[in-house]
């Protein structure tokens, strides 16, 4: 396990987050950041889940939905593959769509009733049909994954795959579907049909491992 900072919106604050960073406004001093050391112990939304009482080991924080906030968490590793200075597409693509959409390692698949495997699906399609949406830097790693997420829609999410790989993309963190996307993009996949070859080969070592 690895410790690292990273900035999430305030709704993924779970108990045992250590918050390092986050901004305060009051009328003396404007917006100003905010830093030290609060280990979250619960968080109670109200207003409609718009406000958040934060209770920590040094007091009470509050915070908006959709603020952001700095939490220094123990991370599971990046495979060494990852790490290295120059990533390959596939990996450039999971760690950018991770950034993009604020997904730590814990982070769920629902997320304000937002499907987060959708909608990382969604900035793929628009990254490649909508030009211009997103500076062309960005642009370019997200519709790298453009058919790889082109066949997620077709064979996961509208049920026409095996029953076996549907099960297990679905039980994927949003985390786990970025790193999917970006290995199917570093496998070759630039067509459904090539995706299609690539869930089939799934299949099967998924069946050879529950055997």
């Amino acid at each position: 396990m690895a410790t690292t900072d990273i900035t999430i919106s305030a709704e993924d604050l779970v108990k045992g987050d250590e918050i390092v960073a986050y901004t305060a406004w009051n009328f003396d001093h404007g917006t100003q950041a905010i830093t030290g050391s609060w280990v979250v112990d619960s968080v109670h939304w109200m207003a409609s889940d718009r406000l958040a009482d934060v209770y920590t080991n040094r007091g009470l924080l509050g915070f908006r939905r959709g603020g952001k906030v700095t939490v220094r968490r123990e991370t599971a590793s990046e495979p060494q593959a990852e790490t290295v200075e120059q990533p390959t597409k596939g990996q450039q693509f999971a760690k950018t769509m991770r950034y993009f959409l604020s997904i730590g390692t814990r982070t769920r698949r629902d997320r304000n009733g937002h499907d987060l495997h959708r909608e990382i699906a969604e900035w793929t399609v628009t990254a490649a049909m909508h030009r211009g949406t997103f500076p062309p830097a960005e642009e370019a790693v997200f519709a790298a994954a453009f058919d790889a997420a082109s066949t997620w829609a077709k064979d996961i999410k509208n049920g026409r795959g095996s029953w076996i790989v549907i099960e297990h993309i679905d039980q994927m963190s949003p985390w786990q579907f970025c790193k999917l996307l970006g290995d199917m993009v570093d496998a070759g996949v630039n067509t459904t049909s090539a995706g299609a070859q690539y869930f089939a080969r799934m299949r099967t070592q998924l069946l050879a491992q529950a055997a």
